[in-house]
Order: structure tokens, then C-alpha cells, then sequence
């Protein structure tokens, strides 16, 4: 049933079982098994229709106590399968206007905003019911060999080659996605704050399998540990999480599914050279039912936040200083996407950081470092 893709365990191809049909109780369970055991299952040439797609991804959040389809948010337009209320469910990530066919002008403001998934991300890690599991569906895909694959990094395998796990186990990250766009130069929406404030996440997640990092972009600060000191150890944990040894990278082909465990590891699209080229990515993110940190504050009565009177709690921060943000994106691959302005291209620099790139240009200015070891 499954073949493994790589030689430490992660990634798998899922045969002999039809995700067009709506699965029964043995088979969500065996999936469940692969999806704890691997983190991310693939699905050759499955050609699900929206409907399908909508109703695999339901089924297997059925699996998981409280967990829920997740609204989706940032549309590229077309159909949508309607959730509750009329939510829009599948997110259509392309770079053409599935109305019309056109691939969309390097000016696109959706272009612009789906920069940001070239780089190393964990897919809603900004909200306090983060993504459980994302279902990728590749509707239009770039020819195998061409550019436009997905790749993933494994956060369980990462954790356990990291050498200080001890000293990171119990600390709590704040994910935010206003940090995240600021590290990108991108607009700040008005009233985005408060509609997704900062939230708290352990650094280190524990799935059935064994503990996985839980970093990535969105990844802003440690809480108890000063803002440089903390900072300094996301980027290393991003650094070391994307290692080549520990990245699968998923060449597509036509109606291919792929299942990822948002809880144990990364991921990030990358560039196609071919400007007239089109690619359409249909996603559905399932939720979490439940907060971690919350949930061991309920059954503990306990607070984990350290009581370090320099240190930096959930409270807003303010935007990096352009050093301080290159580093960061240097961390998770910024500086392995292609310098590009031309229609169409989706993962690619964009001409959002003039003080940083300034600087980054120049030979004599010293970013920050990010020290061997991390003690706490």
C-alpha cells in the first residue's frame, strides 16, 4: 500500500486505494497510520473533482477529534465548493485567471501575495487553530523536469539530528502572520491584527510519531527568551530544518494528491523558467481541533512562559530592521528564488525589500549571526 520516496523515512506513495470514493472506516485508518508514520502521502494521477477533494479532505479530518475544514481565505478565483455559511473551501493557488485563461501580469497583486509560498512555510501556522493537514490537488501542473515542484522538509527527522533538544523541548514560538508579511515589505492590511493577533505554539510539537520542530516563516519569536536571542534560534532551526537531507521534492503530474502533516513539517513551491507556462494548485487545509498550548494550560493549570524579565511575551513587537529580516529570509530559501519580473512568475523575488537588498548588496554590512550552539 505504501512506497516509501525517500531512505529516512518520510514521504510515501499510497497505491491501491481510490481517494475518488468516499473511504471507509479501515481505510481512514490505515491513512491516518501512513499520514503519522510518513507526513506526507502522495496520490500518482488521482483527478479529483472539487467535490471529491472537499469530500477526501472531510473524511480524514473526521479522523481527528475536533478538527474541521478550514475557510479559505485568498482565493484565485473560479469555482468553489461552499462550506457552513457559505465559506469558501478550496483555495485556487495559480498564475492565471481561471476565468479567463490569461496568466496574470508581473503587476498582479495576487502574484505578489503568493511570493511568499516559495519560502519555507507551515501552512496557517498564524492561527490559534493552526492547519492539521493540507490537501494538495495539482489541476495544472509545470511538465515534470521543467520547475513548478513542491518540496517539504521533514521537522521530525530535523528535530532528532538536532544536538540541543533538550534545551528547546518546552519553549513557545509566537507565529504572526503581520510579521511575516513585514518581513517581506508587504502592505499591512487594514484591521489584520486584529482579526489574526499573534498566537502561541510550542516550539517543538509532539505527534504520535515522535517531536517535530514547528518553525517556518510565520515563526516570529520566542517567548521568554530577548527578541535577538530568540530570532537567532528560529533562524537556525530553519536552517537546519531544510537541510537537502531532510527535503523530499515532489515533481507533479496531472490530478496527483498530495497529503501533508503541517505538524512535522515544511514546505515551499518553487520557480518554472517558462513565462507562458500556467499552474493551478487546488488546496484544502484542515484544522486543528485543539490549541496545544492552550489545552496543556487547561489540563495543568500550569504556564509555561518563561520568567525572564528581558524576554519578549505574545505581545506585538514591531517589524524587523531590514538586517535582521534578511537574515531571516535568507533562512527559509529567500535567496534561492530566481530575481524575476515577467507574467506568470509565482515564486520569485519581488521588488518588495529596497533597504534590505540595498544593504545586502553592499560587502561591508554585517548581518546578524546566528551562534553554533543555543543554550538555555
Amino acid at each position: 500500500m505504501a512506497v516509501p520516496l525517500t531512505s529516512f523515512g518520510f514521504a510515501c506513495r499510497v497505491e491501491r486505494v481510490d481517494i475518488r470514493e468516499k473511504l471507509d472506516a479501515q481505510q481512514t485508518a490505515e491513512l491516518v497510520k501512513l499520514f503519522e508514520t510518513y507526513s506526507v502521502l502522495v496520490f500518482k494521477s488521482a483527478h479529483l473533482t472539487d467535490k471529491q477533494l472537499v469530500t477526501f479532505a472531510r473524511t480524514f479530518a473526521g479522523a481527528y477529534p475536533g478538527a474541521s475544514l478550514e475557510a479559505s481565505e485568498s482565493p484565485a478565483g473560479g469555482h468553489q465548493q461552499q462550506g457552513p455559511g457559505g465559506r469558501r473551501l478550496i483555495g485556487k493557488i495559480a498564475n492565471f485567471d481561471p476565468g479567463t485563461g490569461n496568466i496574470l501580469p508581473c503587476s498582479s497583486k495576487l502574484l505578489k501575495h503568493r511570493a511568499g509560498n516559495g519560502l519555507w512555510h507551515i501552512d496557517s501556522s498564524f492561527k490559534a487553530l493552526p492547519a492539521l493537514a493540507s490537501v494538495m490537488s495539482g489541476q495544472v501542473v509545470i511538465p515534470p523536469g521543467k520547475g513548478g515542484e513542491t518540496e517539504f522538509a521533514s521537522s521530525r527527522v530535523a528535530f532528532e539530528a538536532f544536538p540541543m533538544k533538550a534545551e528547546v523541548e518546552n519553549l513557545i514560538g509566537v507565529h504572526d502572520f503581520t510579521y511575516s508579511l513585514q518581513l517581506l515589505g508587504q502592505r499591512i492590511p487594514s484591521g489584520l491584527r486584529r482579526r489574526l493577533p499573534p498566537v502561541r505554539h510550542f516550539l517543538v510539537r509532539r505527534t504520535l510519531a515522535g517531536r517535530s520542530f514547528f518553525a517556518g516563516k510565520h515563526c516570529s519569536h520566542v517567548e521568554g527568551l530577548t527578541l535577538q536571542r530568540g530570532r537567532s534560534l528560529i533562524r537556525q532551526i530553519n536552517k537546519h530544518i531544510t537541510k537537502q537531507e531532510f527535503v523530499y521534492r515532489h515533481s507533479w503530474s496531472p490530478g496527483d494528491v498530495l497529503l501533508c502533516d503541517n505538524r512535522s513539517c515544511v514546505h515551499r513551491g518553487r520557480p518554472w523558467d517558462d513565462p507562458n507556462a500556467k499552474r493551478m494548485i487546488c488546496l484544502v487545509k484542515i484544522a486543528e481541533g485543539f490549541n496545544e498550548v492552550e489545552q496543556w494550560t487547561l489540563q495543568t493549570g500550569g504556564d509555561l512562559r518563561v520568567a525572564v524579565a528581558e524576554g519578549v511575551a505574545i505581545a506585538e513587537v514591531g517589524p524587523p530592521d531590514p538586517d535582521e529580516a534578511l537574515a531571516m529570509l535568507e533562512a527559509i530559501g529567500w535567496q534561492e528564488l530566481p530575481t524575476r519580473s515577467q507574467q506568470g512568475a509565482m515564486y520569485c523575488r519581488q521588488p518588495t525589500l529596497p533597504t534590505a537588498v540595498r544593504k545586502s548588496e553592499k560587502p561591508d554590512v554585517e548581518k546578524p549571526k546566528d551562534s553554533e550552539t543555543f543554550q538555555h
